[in-house]
């Protein structure tokens, strides 16, 4: 290890003690206070990482958990815990048995990137792994997940209701680009393990869905839109969004290098202004949403600007992966470092911080500490430059 990483290698070693710890089996706990359940997108989203660590029986252990809990229709639960999820809330102890929710906390309607990463990461296991019997095995799970997602289409593009993706405080109904770009994704890689003739017909699919979200989301400024309702486009830059685009190279060439000069510009903006921790990498949406986009409640207990300005580690842990992969190297470490330093000072990692660094503490709210996703982003982050 050369002198320099010190930092950032004692960080990766305390994000690995992180997601280990929180590897049960029951699952993967998101976090270790009242996130104690495992939650498919965070679940999910470290897979990632895991692969990174080839830890391939822990993944393979995570998708059987997942299929244990799936609906008949191919529909993968939001999460799969024990005891009451508002009682974990007020860090009031509860258990019970384990069971799946299905549906947001927010509504009625399911979330769909649960059921788009299960096919993800399924995917990419039978890839890494070449467990083709295991393929074989539940192949039809594989087709009901991309059955129920399909049925879910309008103009042949995923369609997902109010508080039903990562950022669930916020109104987004419609055509949406975090959620279609994780289908993009899916989609090329299950035609990537399935039989010939499904191959070429989901390589169709991946092709048209990449076009449509051109055609619709692109924004000539150097973006893509946040989403579509109707014939409204959100013009807002979401960060991990876009980050999301260009890591699924759904973004050519030409639309990463203008996506890179965009949070280019927003880091001048804020060396100009004295912010510290690079914070709008943190900050994952650029203008703000307004007060009618996020659920009202969250007024009340003084959390509007949970998805809408607080800081989230795992998005800051994208833009280093994109930096590093995209030959930034100068820029990648200065990012890995800062974020380095932040996990070393608090010995762990965090759900959300303040712009400098620090785990928001609210009165109502207390940053879940021990955080699988923030940990897993950053492994990867690091892989991307230590190799």
């Amino acid at each position: 290890m050369k002198k320099e990483m010190k930092i950032e290698h004692q960080a990766f070693k305390i994000c690995t003690h992180v997601l280990n710890k929180n590897l049960t089996r029951e699952g993967l706990f998101a976090g270790s206070r009242h996130f104690t359940d495992s939650w498919a997108r965070d679940t999910f989203f470290s897979c990632f990482a895991l692969f990174k660590l080839k830890q391939y029986n822990e993944i393979k252990s995570l998708l059987l958990l997942f299929i244990r809990f799936q609906k008949k229709d191919g529909q993968i639960p939001l999460r799969i815990g024990r005891g009451n999820q508002l009682l974990k809330f007020l860090n009031i102890p509860s258990r019970g048995k384990l069971n799946a929710v299905y549906t947001n906390d927010k509504g009625s309607h399911p979330a769909l990137d649960s059921t788009i990463l299960f096919l993800t990461i399924f995917s990419t296991y039978i890839l890494k792994t070449k467990n083709n019997s295991f393929f074989r095995i539940h192949k039809k799970k594989l087709d009901a997940t991309l059955s129920f997602l399909e049925n879910h289409e309008t103009n042949n593009l995923l369609y997902q209701n109010n508080y039903t993706d990562w950022a669930d405080s916020i109104k987004k109904k419609g055509t949406t680009l975090y959620s279609n770009t994780l289908y993009y994704q899916a989609i090329t890689l299950y035609a990537q393990i399935t039989h010939k003739e499904q191959s070429i017909t989901l390589k169709k699919k991946a092709e048209d869905l990449k076009k449509n979200i051109n055609n619709q989301l692109w924004n000539t400024k150097g973006h893509f839109n946040d989403w579509k309702y109707k014939k409204t486009l959100h013009t807002n830059f979401c960060l991990e969004s876009n980050l999301l685009a260009i890591l699924t190279h759904l973004a050519n060439k030409e639309q990463t290098q203008k996506i890179l000069n965009k949070i280019q510009h927003q880091t001048t903006k804020n060396k100009k202004k004295g912010i510290p921790i690079t914070s709008n990498l943190l900050k994952n949406i650029i203008p703000p949403y307004t007060w009618k986009q996020i659920f009202l409640p969250f007024y009340f207990i003084n959390m509007q600007s949970y998805h809408n300005g607080m800081c989230w580690l795992w998005h800051t842990n994208l833009s280093i992966e994109v930096l590093a992969k995209h030959k930034k190297t100068i820029e990648a470490k200065t990012l890995l470092n800062n974020v380095a330093k932040i996990i070393t000072q608090h010995q762990t990692t965090h759900e959300v911080y303040t712009p400098q660094g620090k785990p928001l503490h609210k009165l109502f709210y207390t940053s879940e500490p021990d955080f699988s996703w923030s940990a897993a982003t950053y492994i990867q982050a690091y892989k991307s430059i230590v190799k």
